[in-house]
């Protein structure tokens, strides 16, 4: 009867270390940067949430739930890939200090990047649901280029929001700056010696009329 009691307490502070071992290794992870949260799911596994409507550095509203990171087309739990005491959106990193006074880029920070000491991630936001449960690993953590507005190089590729640019030429490739018709705000576009794109694809001539800009690189309907 005395070993039996000895083997129950064992397993039972075994358990108690675990636990609290699991829920130390969770705590310990930077709760929050600009457009995310961590938290844990309901088998304590690390949750990434990304909110989806900020104003003036005040996330609210609808979050995303990212569990997964996507690499090499195959998924893996978040914890198993990224290190989260490193985890940050890259905006809130030396990449974004020179629009630190920007007020454009304050009152609608980029949730597209982010990176660890490993990795640089991608997150797609799609306009409406059902939203990718997934980061996307991208590239190596220093293996890229902020080029301005949402556009990133890494490598020979340009990508937009998270999204390649297929076709973009990356030696001409470079952002410009445009006045939208209808608000005092403006916009970042990307340009190469064939378009002008609008986020990830050529702008359109109908898509240019809401814009202050010259038409020769425009594409047809």
């Amino acid at each position: 009867m005395e070993n039996k009691t000895k083997i129950v307490l064992c397993y039972f502070f075994v358990g108690i270390v675990i636990f609290f071992a699991h829920c130390t290794r969770f705590c310990s992870y930077p709760q929050q940067g600009t457009g995310f949260a961590w938290s844990a799911d309901s088998t304590k596994d690390a949750v990434l949430q990304i909110f989806m409507e900020q104003s003036w550095n005040s996330f609210q509203g609808e979050a995303i739930t990212v569990k997964f990171v996507k690499m090499n087309d195959s998924l893996y739990r978040m914890e198993d890939v990224v290190d989260c005491k490193t985890f940050m959106n890259i905006y809130d990193g030396e990449d974004s200090l020179a629009r630190g006074n920007d007020l454009y880029y304050n009152a609608h920070p980029i949730m597209n990047y982010f990176k660890d000491k490993n990795h640089l991630y991608a997150y797609v936001i799609h306009p409406n649901p059902p939203y990718d449960n997934f980061l996307i690993v991208i590239g190596n953590s220093d293996a890229y280029k902020v080029l301005g507005g949402a556009y990133l190089q890494i490598g020979g590729k340009i990508y937009c929001e998270g999204k390649e640019i297929e076709g973009a030429d990356v030696t001409s490739f470079q952002i410009i700056e445009v006045m939208r018709k209808d608000s005092e705000w403006p916009v970042v576009l990307g340009k190469d010696n064939k378009h002008i794109y609008l986020f990830d694809k050529p702008i359109t001539n109908s898509q240019s009329e809401l814009f202050f800009i010259d038409k020769p690189l425009t594409t047809k309907e």
